[in-house]
């Protein structure tokens, strides 16, 4: 049961609810997003999510920004992408992130069945992704590495 929405942490001195933004992601509304996010939330900030179900969720249309994830359902879900997406105690089975560039700092997560391809992009010259005590199929976490992703069990 991913009930909730309640962002718990402080931005701008006070709590946020992400409930709004949530759903408006989660129903492909973009205008909807846009309203809910701003001026609340402007880009620079932190949107922190927590137990929010995104499974099978398509990100595409969405800036995400600086976008952090706390004990959400992420499971399926699509074209995630940040600088950085911060994901934290989160279910990320079969999350796809084929023909995706983002940063991506995981921690005690569940990436098992990660779709990727050539052109999955999760570390540049300056950054990369950081995946720590994640569960993750042997041959995404060579692939991973191989792509200069950091991964720490």
């Amino acid at each position: 049961a991913w009930a909730g929405g309640r962002d718990r942490s402080m931005s701008a001195g006070k709590s946020m609810d992400t409930s709004e933004i949530a759903a408006a992601i989660r129903n492909n509304d973009y205008a909807g997003y846009q309203r809910a996010r701003y001026p609340a939330v402007t880009d620079g900030d932190e949107v922190v999510f927590h137990d929010e179900d995104f499974s099978d969720v398509d990100f595409a249309k969405f800036n995400m920004g600086f976008m952090v994830f706390i004990n959400c359902n992420l499971d399926g879900a699509k074209h995630l992408s940040g600088q950085p997406v911060v994901l934290e105690k989160c279910s990320a089975k079969g999350i796809d992130l084929r023909d995706t560039s983002t940063i991506i700092n995981a921690k005690q997560s569940d990436l098992t069945g990660m779709l990727y391809d050539d052109q999955t992009v999760l570390a540049n010259d300056t950054i990369s992704s950081t995946l720590t005590d994640c569960q993750l199929d042997e041959q995404a976490a060579s692939f991973l590495r191989e792509r200069g992703v950091t991964i720490d069990e």
